[in-house]
């Protein structure tokens, strides 16, 4: 399975998820491949719109240490 970012015609970006598997027969030889194409740009887009971890973490301190200095 992979994704990767493709552009529409009209210049749009969606995440593309692909995933190809092989179709063997009862002997176990392949006979052919079946590919998948979706887009998963609802999925993606978030995940890549979130702030990173250490920007949370720093966010979370600085409003520790600003209530601290309220009380």
């Amino acid at each position: 399975m992979s994704r990767y970012c493709e552009i529409w015609y009209d210049g749009k970006k969606f995440w593309n998820l692909f995933h190809m598997q092989p179709m063997r027969d009862q002997k176990r030889e392949v006979q052919y491949f079946i590919g998948v194409q979706l887009d998963d740009t609802q999925h993606v887009e978030p995940l890549h719109n979130c702030i990173t971890e250490n920007t949370a973490k720093e966010g979370e301190q600085l409003i520790l240490d600003s209530g601290e200095q309220v009380l």
